[in-house]
């Protein structure tokens, strides 16, 4: 019953509302896991409480369109950086420099929210969680 419980939680997962192009964008700027995704479709699962539940969406509410912002960033200086390479070959490495720098913010950024699910969640439920996410890998 959990096993069914986890893939239909993990089909529900790939169908929440995010544009093909953002999808891309989040794989590819972020190589962290996206875990806060699994806490709330998994919440049940995971015997997350309303108050543990309150904290994690504060934490999403504040930090996901600062996160949003810098994968945008990223794929569109990636997109003028091969434009510009082949092109005029202006300003390459200043945008290289600003990709290299919105990667590592976007990382920082994810260390973050893992330290913050890893405070908010006991530590069975953290390890549930990570046993969910690597099982859909």
């Amino acid at each position: 019953m959990k096993k069914l419980f986890l893939l239909l939680s993990i089909t529900i997962l790939s169908l929440l509302p995010l544009s093909a192009q953002q999808n891309y964008g989040i794989k590819h700027s972020n190589p962290m896991p996206n875990l806060i995704r699994v806490v709330v479709a998994n919440a049940e699962l995971l015997n997350v409480n309303k108050s543990q539940m309150q904290e994690i969406m504060t934490w999403r509410k504040a930090n996901k369109p600062t996160m949003k912002k810098m994968v945008q960033d990223v794929v569109r200086e990636e997109r003028a950086l091969k434009e510009s390479a082949l092109s005029t070959g202006k300003d390459l490495q200043k945008t290289a420099d600003s990709i290299i720098k919105n990667r590592a913010n976007i990382i920082s950024m994810k260390i973050a929210c893992r330290a913050n699910l890893q405070r908010i969640l006991t530590p069975k439920q953290f390890e549930q969680l990570l046993t969910i996410y690597k099982s859909v890998l």
